[in-house]
């Protein structure tokens, strides 16, 4: 089978910015400017970027309709995938420094790591995807991966797509993490590409589409959250220039306070009055990074009436002052 399955591989070593043309990768600043954007804290970067690290491999199926990124480019096109909306999936290897970062992601992104690891931004704080474990990143958040410099990770992947206003796949509030067995989806993958690649009926390849579409849905239950509780935070960022008492953050969220203290200490660790300040700061991060706006009005966009407890606050939350952040972002 994967003799007949290297149709649709990509060997690739390349850097996409959005706003740019694909080009291979060299000493164009661009892999830098990534690397020390996502070693912040705040693990953000402010624009949409894609490294693939030296000699990145890819095979995988493609939706017809999906947008076409230039490492996807030669996928085997399958009809049935628009059925679960599942833009392409694929099995890829690759050797870092290989990065991804979203700002702003737009579909459900399942991986899981077959040999070697990948590093994962989960709520700000890098955590390891070895192997046998998954990773789902959460659409319409901002997400981030990245394989260090010399590391191996061979994995496979599910993209499926999550318009808004539409009954989301998954429900979480930021990358969910678990064990999972890779071989399950790697099958499942190239048992379609095959079935696609040699005509076999729309009814055997939607089956097969079934099958990925069900590791992503079960995959997703395992941290699954109110919908209310999700789109709390969806609301806070929103409208971090607000006041948001715990009060209020529990009425918002259709639940007593004490039950948003044990969900905020179950899916971030740290209770809704610290994950308020949490997404205050990451914007504010943001804000710094990607603006000329002055330390004051930053400080007032995300809540803050006086630039002095910002800073105290900031400080605090980054290691850095909110100046010492802005010029280490811009390479001074």
């Amino acid at each position: 089978m994967d003799a007949l399955l290297n149709v649709g591989m990509l060997v690739h070593n390349a850097v996409f910015q959005s706003g740019r043309p694909p080009g291979i990768a060299g000493n164009c600043g661009v892999e830098d400017n990534v690397n020390r954007h996502i070693q912040n804290p705040d693990g953000s970067c402010g624009m949409d970027q894609t490294i693939l690290g030296p000699g990145f491999e890819a095979r995988g199926i493609r939706s017809p309709s999906a947008d076409v990124r230039p490492w996807i480019q030669g996928f085997v096109g399958c009809t049935a995938l628009e059925s679960r909306r599942i833009a392409h999936a694929g099995v890829g290897c690759v050797t870092g420094p290989h990065r991804i970062h979203r700002a702003r992601q737009t579909s459900n992104y399942f991986m899981v790591t077959l040999s070697g690891s990948v590093r994962v931004c989960v709520d700000g704080e890098w955590r390891r995807c070895a192997e046998g474990e998954a990773c789902l990143l959460p659409a319409h958040r901002e997400n981030a991966y990245e394989v260090e410099e010399g590391q191996f990770w061979e994995h496979v992947w599910i993209c499926l797509l999550e318009p808004p206003g539409q009954a989301p796949t998954a429900r979480l509030v930021r990358p969910l993490l678990a064990r999972w067995p890779g071989a399950t989806v790697r099958h499942a993958i190239l048992g379609l590409m095959e079935s696609a690649l040699t005509g076999q009926s729309p009814a055997l390849q939607a089956a097969w589409v079934e099958v990925l579409h069900a590791q992503v849905e079960h995959f997703a239950g395992v941290g699954r959250v109110p919908d209310a509780f999700a789109s709390l935070w969806d609301r806070v960022s929103e409208r971090l220039n607000e006041a948001w008492p715990l009060e209020r953050l529990a009425g918002e969220a259709h639940c007593s306070r004490e039950q948003l203290r044990r969900l905020c200490q179950r899916e971030f660790g740290r209770s809704p009055h610290n994950q308020v300040i949490q997404l205050r700061l990451r914007h504010a991060a943001r804000l710094l990074s990607s603006t000329d706006a002055k330390v004051e009005s930053v400080a007032e966009a995300v809540g803050y009436s006086n630039a002095f407890v910002f800073s105290l606050a900031f400080k605090k939350g980054t290691g850095f002052s909110p100046t010492e952040y802005r010029s280490r972002g811009a390479g001074k």
